[in-house]
């Protein structure tokens, strides 16, 4: 994992046309560590197989990338549900401190089920894995640049002109993690490849109240009645090369997969 050091940032886009990404906010982030490849099929597997002999149910088992082929896959076809659930597992395995629970006391670990958990269900300074909240996930991705459209940089302003050096958009299936440059922090695909689940309920834009000024882990439930979404970030092999800036963002419903939708984990602490 890499280090994300604690600091403020500004999280949004004020250079394109993202409306869902208005207003911008000076948002400060506690230091926090994230996985330096979106999570492979391999590692997927590894934990898999030991959660489900461990009281662990999932939905679905999982994809080797985006073909069922290939080495260092990022996985894929993987829920919301069963990225939560699985990132439990990963801690337990490692004897690491669940982070997602059933009930508010945090003393019924998230197992089994679609649970749509609210805030306090989340024990946030455990030492264990979880997804990322959105404003983790975008200040990771800009990778210490300033207001900038990509992981590395504002060039070009026409996202139809990125050369397909830069990111996996234009493949047509996902590739294996790491094949791209890395950006300022070291991460490697926050733009392309695969995308990747986050914690948040989707809101239509950051004037909502939830995106407050430290830390802010989005609202407690949907809050737009005909989107009831989680949000995924990070554009892929699918969408276009749009969705490979920074700020760009998506909803879909927590039951969702694909064979280019994957996630990668985060843990509290510098």
């Amino acid at each position: 994992m890499v280090t994300i050091p604690a600091g403020n940032f500004l999280f949004g886009d004020s250079s394109d046309s993202i409306v869902y990404a208005k207003p911008v906010k000076d948002v400060y982030v506690s230091g926090f560590r994230i996985d330096r490849y979106e999570t492979t099929y391999d590692l997927w597997t590894s934990v898999y197989d030991w959660a489900v002999l461990h009281g662990y149910v999932f939905g679905g088992a999982g994809q080797n990338g985006s073909e069922r082929i290939g080495t260092d896959m990022p996985v894929t076809r993987v829920s919301w549900y069963d990225a939560v659930k699985w990132l439990n597992a990963r801690s337990e395995m490692e004897g690491l401190a669940p982070v997602y629970f059933t009930d508010s006391a945090h003393t019924l670990i998230y197992r089994s089920g679609q649970e749509d958990l609210a805030n306090d269900k989340v024990n946030w300074s455990a030492d264990g894995y979880r997804l990322p909240t959105e404003v983790e996930w975008e200040k990771a991705a800009r990778g210490g640049l300033v207001a900038k459209r990509y992981p590395w940089g504002d060039d070009p302003a026409d996202p139809a002109l990125i050369p397909n050096t830069l990111a996996n958009y234009t493949a047509g299936r996902s590739t294996s993690v790491g094949i791209y440059p890395a950006n300022g922090y070291g991460l490697y695909d926050m733009a392309g490849n695969v995308w990747e689940w986050t914690w948040n309920w989707w809101v239509d834009d950051y004037s909502h109240p939830s995106v407050v000024a430290s830390d802010p882990i989005g609202p407690d439930e949907p809050v737009v009645a005909d989107k009831v979404l989680r949000v995924r970030r990070g554009g892929g092999i699918a969408y276009g090369p749009a969705y490979l800036r920074n700020a760009e963002r998506v909803g879909r419903v927590p039951t969702y997969t694909a064979p280019y939708f994957g996630f990668r984990a985060v843990r509290s602490g510098p």
